[in-house]
């Protein structure tokens, strides 16, 4: 409903058709009696299946990929304001877990008392999207930022758009999938952002990055954040790398680690 992209149509209708959800379900229905060869076989046909679909998805991130490749190197930001973004990127994963948990519990809460619980989470919104302000202001001032990272600046000024919209309906307040996709598609334009500058202040573009632009593009980063478990965004195939975002207690993802080191190393440096 957020990204009218014709490639979500198209696999959200060979979902329908193909009864995803209850044909999975069968197998465990058919192991409980002992079926196991229809079972296996079945496991094995879905297995592919939802593989497909997957590289589908990850197939609509192709074009924004290569056009940062012909673009060839560009200037990347001071490491300061990249580990500023980095933290807006890892404050809003951990927004958007504690939405869905909300919303989870929901049905247990009396509208005012849901309305009270809501509230912080609206205020974390507003907070996370006046910090990205000042990166972009932060950015502007630079001497020539406005000319040598505009694209930067274009960017994150539609991520903290999108974060309006995503406050607006926490106000409300709302915690279902409107808000969600608003905070998913902050968090994927943030992670670009990010690999754009190379692991934080390295110089050139991402080779790896492949995630999706403002203006189109899918997306397989729906599932990244603490308790997920997302293939790495670009990567071909989709389906051998693992985002480490918040498998086990603090432990960052490669990315994060890289940039921190990045930027711990210039500061010695210096």
């Amino acid at each position: 409903q957020r990204k009218q992209e014709p490639i979500y149509k198209n696999v959200l209708d060979q979902m329908k058709d193909r009864s995803v959800v209850s044909s999975i379900k069968t197998i465990g229905q058919d192991s409980l009696i002992n079926l196991n060869g229809r079972s296996i076989a079945a496991s094995e046909f879905w297995a592919d299946t939802l593989d497909r679909w997957a590289e589908e998805l990850v197939a609509a991130a192709s074009g924004e990929q290569q056009q940062q490749q012909e673009q060839g190197d560009t200037k990347s930001l001071p490491p300061e304001l990249v580990l500023r973004i980095m933290k807006a990127l890892n404050d809003e994963m951990q927004l958007r877990d504690e939405t869905r948990e909300m919303e989870s519990t929901r049905p247990v809460f009396a509208p005012d008392v849901y309305a009270s619980k809501v509230r912080p989470l609206e205020y974390t919104q507003t907070d996370i999207r006046e910090r990205l302000d000042e990166v972009v202001a932060d950015i502007d001032a630079l001497p020539g930022g406005a000319d040598q990272f505009g694209r930067e600046i274009q960017l994150l000024s539609h991520v903290s758009d999108i974060m309006r919209q995503a406050h607006a309906v926490l106000a409300r307040p709302e915690t279902g999938p409107e808000v969600i996709a608003a905070q998913t598609e902050a968090i994927e334009l943030l992670l670009q952002s990010k690999r754009n500058q190379s692991g934080g202040g390295g110089g050139g573009s991402s080779g790896g990055s492949g995630s999706s632009a403002s203006s189109g593009g899918g997306s397989n980063l729906s599932d990244i954040g603490p308790g997920g478990n997302a293939s790495t965004p670009g990567t071909e195939g989709g389906s051998d790398a693992e985002q480490a975002t918040g498998k086990a207690g603090r432990e960052l993802p490669e990315e994060f680690r890289r940039g921190l080191d990045t930027y711990f190393n210039q500061l010695e440096s210096n």
